[in-house]
């Protein structure tokens, strides 16, 4: 990376995708959740969102596979509350 180069930015920028599936998850809980946790349909975006996360922020793996692992809307609420303090 070159001097002086936002890494903040630049890791912001990274996790976009990840943010954005988040995001519809979120918008769209009708669609990804049945009865407050993830549905089948849900655990694939999850799933594209797991890919993304490792390979653009491995640092938020973590979160995502306690969501996996849960499938509980609350646990996204949650993985979207640190992905928002994180940006700021």
């Amino acid at each position: 990376m070159a001097p002086g180069h936002n890494t903040h930015f630049h890791r912001e920028a990274e996790c976009v995708e990840v943010k954005d599936i988040m995001a519809r998850m979120l918008n769209h809980r009708d669609q990804y959740f049945s009865d407050g946790y993830l549905n089948s349909e849900g655990v694939k975006l999850l799933n594209i969102a797991i890919r993304w996360a490792i390979e653009k922020c491995p640092e938020y793996v973590v979160y995502f596979k306690k969501l996996r692992k849960s499938k509980d809307y609350e646990d996204l609420l949650k993985i979207a509350r640190v992905l928002e303090t994180a940006s700021q």
